[in-house]
């Protein structure tokens, strides 16, 4: 009986070389995966696949050699490796939603299936459908595909969410906090653009953000630009004197610095500035589309220690599933103001609105590029 290792790249190219050179009835006694080449204990190496195969005689607890119509052993391995291949897709179905299945039927059913694969929780999914259903009434049975369950369900998402998105006459300045990243000081500066530049109001701008490194300089490149006016106030009196140096401003537009929702020192902080001290803020909180469902809630929930009065949702243009949309305005019942969808200043922000949440849920419109401009 003759045995050998053979060594290849993948496990089609062993047994090929098995086949090649030992014939169709070898044997295969055992395969493994290694790697070979640099590393502490091959980690860095190159994937090998290696197979010991015999010739000739019998191998003990192995098939017969003989074609005498049982399996060789190349179909033995094939049969044990579609095995293996069957018992993966069982366990990815396993953790796949089945959207075949749903509680839903008729012209809303490919519409269900949408708003869940989009994010949607299924409850509120399902309680859409049902409203959207009954603004039906006896039309749903003359749906010709979903056409009218589409524009019903539009109809309702458009008339759970709330939005307001006017800075003007609210006689009170604007602050926007949140989480690090999320592009507040951005924002901030494309709404003075607009402000200023397309609406010609006097704006000033304020921040209390003294902690990250270029904070500041970079706020007063966007004042410097805008050729308005900027302070920067680092405890709550000062804030609080500072916005009272601009009460000759339309709009006082003021940045902070990001911090991580489980920082309790830093939202106690957010608190001496906006809640115990003598200036009464528009309270502006964004959060990032691109966040995860469990975490964007986590945020909510946090910042929501604060006196918060609107919604921002930034990075739309990088986000694929907007769910959360619907899910958020459900809980929290706190209006949307705006939705930014890029880095362009002043180009890339959008007043909010309920049609453009519905289109983000459903894709109505057939063009899916981001629109530009308040």
């Amino acid at each position: 009986m003759q045995i050998k290792t053979f060594e290849a790249k993948t496990m089609a190219e062993a047994l090929t070389n098995v086949k090649n050179e030992m014939g169709p009835d070898a044997v295969i006694i055992s395969t493994k995966n290694t790697r070979k080449g640099a590393g502490s204990f091959g980690l860095f190496g190159v994937p090998k696949v290696e197979v010991t195969a015999a010739r000739g005689g019998t191998v003990k607890g192995k098939e017969s050699l003989k074609p005498s119509g049982e399996l060789t052993g190349i179909d033995v391995l094939n049969e044990q490796l579609n095995d293996i291949k069957e018992l993966l897709l069982d366990m990815s179905r396993s953790r796949r939603p089945d959207h075949s299945e749903t509680p839903v039927s008729g012209g809303f059913k490919p519409i269900y299936t949408t708003m869940i694969q989009a994010g949607v929780s299924p409850k509120l999914a399902i309680k859409l459908v049902e409203k959207s259903r009954n603004l039906l009434g006896n039309r749903e049975g003359k749906i010709a595909g979903t056409y009218l369950a589409k524009e019903a369900l539009a109809k309702s998402i458009v008339d759970m969410i709330r939005v307001s998105s006017d800075l003007d006459g609210k006689g009170r300045p604007v602050a926007f906090v949140g989480p690090t990243g999320v592009g507040k000081t951005t924002t901030l500066a494309k709404l003075a653009a607009h402000y200023s530049m397309k609406l010609g109001k006097d704006v000033a701008l304020i921040t209390i953000d003294t902690y990250r490194i270029g904070a500041v300089e970079q706020l007063k490149i966007y004042a410097d630009i805008l050729k308005i006016p900027m302070a920067v106030a680092s405890t709550p009196r000062d804030l609080s004197e500072k916005v009272k140096s601009f009460n000759d401003k339309d709009i006082i537009l003021i940045d902070t610095a990001g911090g991580n929702q489980k920082d309790h020192s830093r939202i106690s902080l957010l608190k001496d500035f906006f809640i115990t001290n003598d200036i009464d803020v528009d309270l502006h909180l964004l959060a990032s589309a691109t966040t995860k469902a469990s975490d964007l809630v986590d945020i909510l929930d946090k910042f929501g220690e604060l006196p918060i009065s609107r919604y921002i949702i930034s990075k739309l243009d990088e986000s694929t599933r907007f769910g959360a949309l619907l899910n958020i305005a459900a809980k929290y019942k706190v209006p949307y103001s705006y939705f930014t969808t890029g880095q362009k200043v002043p180009e890339d922000i959008e007043s909010a609105t309920p049609e453009r949440v519905a289109d983000l849920i459903l894709g109505i419109s057939s063009d899916n590029t981001f629109s530009s401009g308040i």
